[in-house]
């Protein structure tokens, strides 16, 4: 699971840079408006990131990894070798 955390995290990072190096444009015309988008973007991050750290309570657990799974941050390979290690 930390695997999956570990790579949104990665991929919001790159989202983060690609809207900095982006020129400027009808939504964001000027410094300011970039400056919201990002805290707005921010604002966004903080609330998922947020739920994600609660993925670790034994309640969620498998609604995290399903999530992951989903959205494409957790491999089926990646879940194969979970499997595999749990007869050990």
């Amino acid at each position: 699971m930390k695997t999956g955390i570990l790579r949104r995290h990665e991929q919001w990072l790159k989202e983060l840079a690609e809207t900095i190096a982006r020129p400027y444009d009808e939504e964001t015309e000027n410094t300011y408006d970039r400056n919201m988008a990002i805290t707005r973007m921010a604002r966004d991050w903080y609330k998922e990131a947020s739920r994600m750290d609660t993925w670790y309570d034994k309640h969620t657990i498998l609604e995290a990894i399903n999530h992951l799974v989903i959205t494409g941050f957790i491999t089926d390979a990646e879940l194969q070798l979970l499997n595999d290690c749990k007869g050990t």
